[in-house]
């Protein structure tokens, strides 16, 4: 069970999209063999190279049956076989949804390059189209073990930065707040590792094309370098692109661009990995369809002289022309980060996770043919931010247990830019009727400490605890064209901040009472800082609020045999 805290409201609408009869081509090549040892060596397969030492579990690999078998938390993993049964548009995101308490929804839940929300056990992240949901930023999303979320906006994840099936070599999932080392400052709900394929010790590449319904076109490329004197490394590009179902004179397409890379050294007692990813979503969303028709709303705009727009009189299909209205969103990502594990004693191993990330969204909408006489017909909303970030731990292995403890640190500067304009009555982005501009300066700093005891064979407890800070500054750059924004309150708020430390303790145990069923449970309290809206709408008097809180518990057993029940 969990129990969320908060204070916040989201408003939008919901649509679907289906994608249907995609068909994939895949070429395999590798140099010099055959075609049975090309199979063999698929760039989506993860490879042991080497003396190094092994990364962290849930960061750099996909888990395995017996290790998820052993887990006090509650976790389950998408293997590479499962995300190869998708359809080639699907992404990560779309993997996901075929474990159990996991639900993908949105106007295009079908398609990786359209944003979607992502719910698991009814807590929920990303782009979100439910009226009144107080909740839309408690999962964190990690790319190779990468934070993907905004330190601050409530809707800063954006399902689109996950990358699409031929770039991935599996999915790690914690439901619920997991572990105080694999925790996160938006780990409420449960933490998502999307793992890209990983660097082979064998050569070869992986490529892939399919074309179907709606103009569904996907590309994609992997290469692997094969290990040479303790270097390897691997590149993987992919384009996506589709239509929608729409019927109309604009038929709303929607692409989505990638491009990603790591290079690892390997040498006596650890490895050192750089690696880099791009991301650039862009896409045209497809608009409301009322059931039944509303007075003055047509194809043409309102009160023109068309057929009234509504699924009854127009068909549940249509859509309106472009120049009536038209939404654009953009996502951009820059990411790098650099991982280093080294064992630095005979018992302990040090891991080390630094990286960078440049995110830029881009909404640009205009409805002219509804609100032409508004002084905002058009908006132009551009955020971006900057993320830097480090997480260092170490892991010492006793006789009877395995302690892991350290801490991360991660300072955002989230920078928000929105013009509303209408170009009829003289205004544009370059002279817009309102335009705000307000920075958020956050640092995050976490200390962890956990214990795997093992007193007994089978049995095994995990005590741990989580020391949080959340720094928030918020400051107002535009007071006077703020006050012009529907429910913004600059003004009133003009430069804040906000100063937040709590203890996050947790407990967890598991225990082998058949040699294919485990007993387990845990419970953990944990806190989140709270986040803002988008579109420059800060939050109310800052200085008053309270961060987030979760108390979760679970109890369960795994049953891992074969012919269990005949």
């Amino acid at each position: 069970m969990m129990r969320l805290e908060h204070k916040d409201e989201t408003i939008g609408r919901r649509f679907r999209l289906g994608l249907l009869g995609a068909v994939s081509v895949p070429v395999l090549l590798g140099a010099g063999m055959s075609p049975a040892a090309a199979q063999a060596v698929n760039a989506g397969t993860v490879s042991a190279t080497g003396p190094a030492v092994a990364p962290g579990g849930f960061a750099s690999r996909v888990l395995t049956r017996k290790a998820i078998r052993h887990q006090a938390q509650s976790v389950s993993a998408v293997s590479k076989g499962t995300i190869d049964l998708l359809a080639p548009i699907a992404s990560g995101t779309q993997a996901i949804s075929t474990l159990p308490g996991v639900v993908i929804s949105g106007y295009s839940s079908n398609a990786g390059t359209a944003r979607s929300t992502i719910s698991i056990r009814g807590v929920k992240v990303g782009f979100n189209s439910v009226p009144g949901d107080i909740e839309t930023d408690g999962i964190t999303n990690l790319f190779d073990g990468v934070p993907l979320n905004s330190l601050i906006q409530g809707t800063g994840f954006h399902s689109v930065q996950i990358p699409f099936g031929a770039l991935l070599a599996g999915v790690n999932v914690i439901y619920g707040p997991g572990n105080p080392q694999d925790r996160w400052y938006d780990s409420l709900g449960g933490t998502v590792n999307f793992i890209p394929v990983q660097p082979s010790a064998r050569a070869g590449a992986t490529v892939s094309a399919s074309y179907g319904s709606f103009d569904s076109q996907v590309y994609s490329a992997v290469a692997q370098s094969g290990l040479h004197d303790g270097w390897e490394a691997v590149i993987g590009l992919n384009h996506a692109f589709n239509h929608t179902f729409r019927q109309g004179e604009y038929d709303w397409p929607a692409r989505n661009d990638q491009v990603y890379f790591k290079i690892t050294r390997h040498f006596d007692g650890g490895h050192i990995s750089l690696g880099g990813y791009y991301i650039h979503n862009r896409e045209f969303r497809p608009n409301q369809i009322p059931v039944n028709p509303v007075a003055g709303v047509t194809l043409g705009g309102l009160d023109a002289d068309a057929p009234l727009y509504s699924q009854k009189t127009s068909g549940f299909y249509s859509d309106l022309p472009n120049n009536v209205w038209f939404k654009e969103n953009q996502v951009i990502d820059y990411i790098g980060y650099a991982r280093l594990t080294r064992r630095i004693s005979a018992d302990t191993t040090l891991h080390d996770l630094f990286w960078y990330r440049h995110g830029d969204i881009i909404h640009y909408r205009i409805n002219a043919g509804f609100i032409g006489t508004s002084s905002q017909d058009t908006e132009y909303y551009a955020p971006f931010s900057d993320t830097i970030g480090d997480k260092l731990y170490f892991d010492t292995d006793l006789k009877y247990n395995k302690l892991s403890y350290g801490a991360y640190i991660i300072n955002a500067h989230t920078h928000d830019v929105y013009d509303g304009y209408n170009t009829a009555l003289g205004t544009s982005r370059q002279l817009p009727a309102s335009i705000s501009r307000d920075v958020y300066n956050n640092l995050y700093i976490a200390g962890f400490a956990q214990d795997r005891i093992e007193p007994v064979a089978g049995l095994r407890i995990v005590p741990g605890v989580q020391i949080v800070n959340y720094d928030t500054g918020y400051d107002n750059l535009a007071p006077q064209a703020a006050i012009d924004l529907p429910g913004a309150s600059f003004n009133a708020y003009p430069s804040v901040s906000k100063d937040f430390n709590r203890v996050q303790p947790s407990i967890g145990a598991s225990y082998d009472v058949l040699p294919w069923a485990t007993l387990y449970g845990n419970f953990a309290v944990t806190y989140q800082n709270p986040t803002a809206g988008n579109f420059a709408n800060n939050q109310t008097n800052l200085p008053a609020l309270k961060p987030v809180k979760s108390t979760d518990y679970e109890i369960g057993v795994r049953m891992d045999r074969k012919g269990l029940f005949g």
